[in-house]
C-alpha cells in the first residue's frame, strides 16, 4: 500500500465491485433479455417449458418461504456455454477478497450502498443462474444425458471439472454460487430470516429445477396448494405468473 507503484491501484474488493457493476451487471441485463418465457400449454413437453418463475416446494413454504421465486426462463434444452469469462474473473477477485479480513462483508456493503434493491437482486440472480446452469449441465453430461452430442462434450466437461483447469472454471462457478447465495435474499420469505438461510433455500430449489429433479423427487409445488395466495403474491410483484397461452 505504501509503494508509489501501487498508490493508484484498486484493492481486490474495489476491483470486484467495479467489474460487478460496470461489467457483469450490464452483460447480464442484455443477456437476460434474450430469454423469453413460454406460454403454459399441456401440448408443450415439460422439458421444453421456460417459466418466468419457479415454484418452491410445500416443505419450504412451511418453513417461511413464499410460494415461488423469480428465475430466468430456461428449459432443459436451452443452449449453454462452458465459457463465462467475466464471471470467472470476478470469481478470481472474490477468491482474493476472501483472504482479506472483512473483504466479502465490505464488498456486500458497497453493493448495498450503491445499488438499488431491484438492481442488486437482478445482479445476484444472474450471478447464481449462469454458473448454476453450467454446473447442472456438466452434471447431466457426466450422468450420460447428453450422449447424442458425442464425445466432444465429455471432453469439455473433463476440462471443466478436472485439474488443472477446474480451479479456473468449476471451482469459480461454485464460488459465485456461494457468493450469490449470500446476496439473493429479496422476496423469498414472509418474515425476517438470516441471509444464509434464505439464500440456501433459493439455491437448493434452483438446483432441483435446473437438474430436472424437482418433479422426479416427488416434491409438491407450493402454488398448486394455495392458488389465492399465489395470485396475491403475483399481484404484489414478488414474482411473475405463468404466461397465458391465450
Amino acid at each position: 500500500p505504501t509503494s508509489p507503484l501501487s498508490k493508484n491501484l484498486m484493492s481486490c474488493v474495489e476491483l470486484s465491485f467495479h467489474v460487478l457493476v460496470t461489467g457483469i451487471r450490464e452483460w447480464q441485463e442484455m443477456e437476460m433479455k434474450t430469454y423469453e418465457a413460454t406460454a403454459y400449454a399441456t401440448s408443450l413437453e415439460p422439458y421444453k417449458r421456460r417459466s418466468a418463475s419457479l415454484p418452491f416446494s410445500t416443505a419450504s413454504v412451511r418453513t417461511g418461504s413464499v410460494l415461488a421465486f423469480r428465475a430466468l426462463p430456461m428449459s432443459q434444452v436451452t443452449p449453454f456455454s462452458f465459457h463465462l469469462p467475466l464471471h470467472r474473473f470476478v470469481a478470481a477477485c472474490l477468491r482474493e477478497a476472501c483472504l482479506r479480513e472483512s473483504g466479502i462483508d465490505d464488498l456486500r456493503a458497497m453493493l448495498s450502498h450503491n445499488l438499488p434493491d431491484d438492481v442488486r437482486d437482478d445482479l445476484f440472480i444472474g450471478l447464481m443462474e449462469f454458473p448454476v446452469l453450467v454446473l447442472s449441465r456438466a452434471a447431466q453430461v457426466r450422468a450420460g444425458l447428453w450422449r447424442r452430442n458425442g464425445n466432444g462434450l465429455n471432453d469439455q466437461v473433463l476440462n471443466y471439472a478436472e485439474p488443472p483447469f477446474c480451479r479456473a472454471m468449476r471451482d469459480s462457478d461454485l464460488l459465485l454460487a456461494q457468493f450469490a447465495m449470500l446476496g439473493r435474499t429479496k422476496n423469498q420469505t414472509t418474515d425476517y430470516r438470516p441471509d444464509s438461510d434464505v439464500g440456501s433455500c433459493f439455491l437448493i430449489h434452483l438446483l432441483l429445477h435446473r437438474l430436472g429433479l424437482f418433479d422426479f423427487c416427488g416434491l409438491a409445488k407450493a402454488p398448486n396448494a394455495d392458488i389465492n395466495r399465489y395470485l396475491d403474491e403475483v399481484q404484489k410483484g414478488l414474482y411473475s405468473s405463468e404466461k397465458s397461452s391465450e
